[in-house]
């Protein structure tokens, strides 16, 4: 397994130029920014290919959609396993004993199953954990990245031993890889992907569920006095929340328009995750009608950063009042979900009637102080 690849920066042309081809006029404000950072990552198992992270610094957290490219030719990764399969239709997946637990990681990392809920791991600073949850997990990884194998197989294939997150719990796993890329997951689960069943495009923004996933979230938030009054003014301002294709999760609101919100292309319904991003961006929306803004990125930092950190305080302060009444009807789960992001202290704070000053406090340490602001580092969030 080789060291991780580190994140670079590319200068202000070539970015300008990847943003031109990889515009979708159908997604116009998502590709209209004059503040744009292009990163890219080394791919040690893909030939030629990279990923690429369009950052777009408009909003703190920066917004970002991921490719993998060549420079020439670019794949959107859409949340699902499809642009994999396609590169590796072309001939270009090229794995070994020093590469193949570097992609089986990336692979998760891109392609999201709702209903097959596997992760691997190959490093303890990923861990998908965070909270009171994530020390536990910490002990657990240690001991099974020690027993991290691989190992030859028959006609260029590999069978893998590494740490996997299965149903909320890190044991051992153990993973057959084809040479074509397949993944057959023999234990905690048996299960097989990148089983090339469907057709797809190379930059495919649309997704494919994006009425019913939006619907099914709003359901939930109608049992929201706040949930419903966040819809009504965004219904009485003519204006809508856009589900889009993408990796994991995040929102974003330009200037003007609609909001947006990421969902990986496998989801077809309801996922808390995707819910807080909805009633992010309708606050969103809902501090651009009133008239506040989150500055100038262009302008001094340290006061860019601080307009920024205050609208996100508004944003997870009406986070806080949505999941506290989502909690009083019965809907738990959310509130597990809502704490696993990191946010388990400020909640508590919230529901202990701490000031917004004292919350402010907490979100900044939190947030804009450690690792999560680093430039180029993609676990940056509001939530």
């Amino acid at each position: 397994m080789s060291d991780e690849s580190q994140w670079n920066k590319l200068d202000d042309l070539q970015c300008a130029y990847f943003v031109n081809e990889v515009r979708d006029e159908a997604y116009a404000p998502l590709f209209s920014s004059k503040n744009y950072t292009l990163w890219r990552k080394n791919l040690n198992f893909l030939d030629g290919y990279a990923h690429y992270a369009l950052e777009n610094r408009d909003v703190i957290p920066h917004f970002t959609l991921d490719y993998i490219s060549n420079g020439e030719n670019h794949y959107y990764l859409d949340g699902s396993e499809h642009p994999l399969e396609l590169l590796a239709n072309r001939g270009v997946l090229d794995l070994n004993t020093e590469n193949v637990i570097d992609y089986l990681c990336f692979f998760s990392d891109v392609a999201f199953y709702p209903y097959r809920k596997v992760k691997f791991i190959s490093d303890i600073k990923h861990s998908p954990y965070s909270g009171a949850s994530a020390m536990k997990h910490h002990f657990r990884l240690q001991k099974y990245l020690q027993k991290i194998a691989v190992t030859p197989a028959q006609n260029g294939d590999f069978a893998v031993t590494l740490p996997v997150v299965y149903n909320g719990e890190t044991v051992k796993g153990e993973v057959y890889v084809a040479k074509n890329g397949e993944i057959h997951i023999t234990k905690p689960v048996r299960i097989s992907l990148m089983d090339r069943t469907r057709k797809h495009e190379k930059l495919h923004y649309i997704h494919p569920h994006s009425e019913d996933v939006l619907q099914a979230n709003y359901d939930i938030l109608q049992s929201s006095s706040l949930g419903q009054a966040l819809i009504k003014s965004t219904k009485d301002h003519h204006e809508k929340i856009i589900i889009i294709s993408g990796m994991e999760h995040s929102f974003f609101v330009p200037p003007s328009g609609n909001g947006y919100v990421i969902a990986p292309q496998n989801i077809d319904s309801y996922s808390a995750y995707q819910l807080f991003d909805i009633i992010a961006a309708l606050k969103d929306l809902e501090l651009r009608y009133e008239g506040y803004g989150r500055g100038d990125p262009r302008g001094e930092e340290e006061e860019y950063i601080t307009d920024n950190a205050l609208y996100n305080l508004e944003i997870l302060h009406t986070l806080c009042r949505i999941v506290f009444e989502l909690e009083e009807a019965g809907f738990d789960s959310i509130v597990k979900r809502f704490k696993r992001l990191g946010d388990e202290a400020i909640y508590s704070a919230y529901k202990n009637e701490a000031s917004k000053d004292e919350l402010y406090e907490m979100f900044t340490q939190r947030v804009y102080k450690g690792e999560a602001f680093k430039r180029g580092n993609k676990k940056m969030s509001v939530l």
